[in-house]
Formats: C-alpha cells, structure tokens, sequence
C-alpha cells in the first residue's frame, strides 16, 4: 500500500469517528433528562400526589384494534387516593389509543395499560413515541395497598 494512501486512510477514520462523536454529542443534549416533562418515581410507596388533570392524559378507549400490553413508567396518586395517574410511552395520539385494566385486592392493586391501533387512524402513521399518562379510578382509595402492573 502506499505510504500516502495509508495516511488518508487513517485521515478519514478519525474524521468518521469525530462525526459519529459529535452527533452522539448532539443527540445526548437535545434529548437530556432535563427537557423531558417531569415524571414521579415509581416508588410503590403512594406517597407522590398529582394534579386532578394534565395535559398529558388520554382516556381509555376499549374500541382500540390489535392492543397488546405495555409496561407503564411511574405513578402518581391523585386527590384522596381514589385515582391513580399512570405514565408512560406511545405512539401518537393521532394513529394509537390505549385501554386500562384495574385488579383490586386488599393489599394490591394492578394496573396493566394495552395499547393498540385507534379504529379510525389514518392508514400512514408515523413511528413516534410520545410521552403520556391515563388516570384509573379505584374502588375506595389506596390507602396502604402496593401499585404493580
């Protein structure tokens, strides 16, 4: 190999390597924790309140095609205790809904979120994430009951 060819060779792989850095750079700052709406942390503990309503919160729709179950990120206890704001990922609201199933038992209460395809989406749809929460009502409030999914 020529010695010249050998030099620009290695040229271009610190260049490729310094772009490849610095869009992982870009990447990690545009999409830092900090510009992300706060989410409480999942404690279990019930002790995080939140507000009656948020702007991120979909309703339930039991119409929605094809649901499959998706794990939930956090939870926050509204008012007396008698709903729970649950948070997590999906796709836009505009192609995908979600639906709730709530299991109650003395020491327990299970919150599955499914999500799927709404009956009326537009056939293109695109593939975004979109950060979200719904609201569950319970039966009597949670009092010292442990939230899992």
């Amino acid at each position: 190999m020529h010695p010249k060819l050998a030099i620009d060779a290695t040229k271009l792989f610190v260049a490729l390597v310094g772009l490849v850095a610095l869009l992982l750079a870009a990447i990690g700052i545009s999409s830092r924790a900090g510009d992300l709406p706060p989410w409480p942390s999942f404690s279990g503990s019930g002790t995080t309140r939140g507000p009656v309503t948020r702007d991120s919160d979909l309703a339930a729709n039991p119409q929605i095609e094809n649901p499959h179950q998706t794990t939930w990120d956090g939870y926050e206890i509204i008012g007396d205790g008698s709903q729970i704001r649950v948070f997590f990922t999906t796709g836009t609201h505009r192609c995908y809904g979600i639906n709730t199933a709530v299991t109650q038992t003395p020491t327990q209460v299970k919150i599955t979120v499914f999500q799927g395809r709404l009956p009326d989406a537009p056939m293109a749809c695109t593939r975004e994430l979109v950060v979200t929460s719904t609201v569950v009502d319970l039966d009597q409030p949670l009092g010292a009951r442990m939230v899992t999914q």
